[in-house]
């Protein structure tokens, strides 16, 4: 009976072994994961709903610059636009390469995005503000 439970005990320890073993040829090889479209779809949905919203802005920008109504608005507006649509395209850039190569290390999270959509709103009404009060007046 000693002898029979000796020999659990080694065949134990042999399958503690192969399955430490297995684990760690497991965790070496990197398998495929498979996409959701989802998440390409949500990275482009994004971008669409950032450049409509870039465009809008842009588009009364220059209304405002071509009727010479608020040409100094008309062009925060016009500059605040640009850098949005192109921080916006960069992030979609990011997002795209991380949903397709997920073993790539960068937040998914954007810290300047919203802060520079705000700054696209907030600027112009100041600068209509100031206009408006008459803190500054520009003679085109």
């Amino acid at each position: 009976a000693m002898h029979d439970s000796a020999s659990d005990q080694d065949g134990d320890s042999h399958a503690q072994h192969s399955s430490q073993s297995w684990k760690r040829l497991r965790a070496d090889i990197k398998l495929p994961k498979r996409q959701e479209p989802r998440e390409f779809l949500a990275c482009e949905r994004t971008l669409i709903k950032w450049v409509r919203m870039c465009y809008l802005s842009l588009f009364v920008g220059f209304v405002l610059l071509g009727f010479q109504y608020e040409p100094v608005t008309g062009v925060i507006l016009i500059l605040f636009s640009l850098v949005v649509v192109m921080r916006a395209y960069f992030m979609y850039k990011v997002r795209l390469n991380y949903c397709v190569d997920q073993t790539v290390e960068v937040p998914f999270y954007d810290p300047y995005g919203p802060p520079l959509l705000l700054a696209l709103f907030v600027c112009p009404a100041l600068s209509y503000l100031a206009w408006n009060l008459g803190l500054w007046h520009i003679t085109w």
